[in-house]
């Protein structure tokens, strides 16, 4: 039996379908920035969180709908993950829940995140992403599903 060789390379225009579709169905909040850190994608959980549609979001500053503060011992400070990712050139974590300030709402949400710089082919800082979630809560266990899969197959039918 006689393996094809030839290997299928999708287009630049198949593989930027793909990423978009890719990060349009992720339950975390992602949103990328431009180098001049204005918004050039969020995905829908991005818009839920932050409560601006992407349509009012392309070409704004990523800091006017991304206010996020962290818990320090002086007090609450704000970050700019972001900015940070890009200027530093480096991937940047949250190291304990932050508070995120959602335009139009009165609650705050606690959030982890993790933003890092894009980079082009040269290997040229072009722009920063940033994925936001939910922090666990302080004295979340995480379930754990004690079942055969047999038995999850049952129960889905």
């Amino acid at each position: 039996m006689l393996l094809d060789q030839k290997r299928h390379i999708p287009n630049s225009e198949d593989v930027a379908l793909w990423m978009a579709n890719t990060l349009c169905s992720l339950a975390d909040a992602v949103i990328a920035t431009n180098a001049q850190g204005q918004v050039i994608f969020m995905n829908g959980a991005a818009e839920e969180l932050t409560r601006v549609p992407l349509e009012r979001a392309i070409n704004m500053l990523a800091s006017e709908i991304l206010h996020v503060e962290e818990n320090t011992a002086a007090g609450s400070e704000r970050v700019y993950p972001l900015r940070d990712a890009f200027l530093d050139e480096r991937t940047i974590r949250s190291q304990q829940p932050c508070t995120f300030f959602p335009k139009n709402r009165k609650t705050t949400v606690s959030v982890d995140f993790t933003a890092s710089p894009l980079q082009n082919e040269s290997g040229e800082c072009v722009g920063a992403v940033i994925v936001v979630r939910p922090a666990p809560r302080a004295n979340s266990t995480p379930r754990i599903l004690l079942s055969t899969s047999s038995e999850k197959y049952s129960r889905a039918n």
